[in-house]
């Protein structure tokens, strides 16, 4: 989960901290977060505790996916599928617990590329393309 805050507004670390408490709320305050400072081509000093991001300039967006990857990196799995059409229902799954890439109809099923959540990975094992 990535959590925006303003990095030049003097309030960012309230609206943090509001945005937390709301996440508690709702029970996902377990959820492994990033914080992410927009707007940091409007600041000279960084702020501790999170990415200096700009959306205007691009300015640090690079090293904030680089830190998404690598902690992504032991949560998902790229896959290469080929569903039958009477297991369609798993293509739901699929989008529902990670994302679809790829999708191509065939004589013989859905082919699809994407990447899943590990603890969903083997409802989709008997499905996988050998590479």
């Amino acid at each position: 989960m990535l959590r925006v805050a303003d990095a030049a507004d003097p309030l960012r670390e309230e609206q943090l901290h509001v945005t937390q408490e709301v996440l508690a709320e709702i029970g996902a305050q377990e959820n492994e977060t990033i914080i992410v400072y927009n707007k940091c081509d409007r600041m000279h000093v960084a702020v501790p505790g999170g990415v200096m991001v700009s959306a205007l300039t691009g300015e640090g967006i690079d090293e904030l996916l680089t830190l998404i990857e690598t902690r992504l990196a032991g949560r998902v799995c790229r896959l290469e599928l080929l569903l039958p059409y009477d297991k369609l229902s798993l293509l739901n799954t699929l989008r529902n617990d990670g994302s679809v890439q790829q999708q191509e109809y065939r004589d013989n099923g859905v082919y699809v590329s994407g990447i899943v959540d590990r603890r969903s990975f083997h409802l989709f094992e008997p499905y996988l393309l050998k590479e």
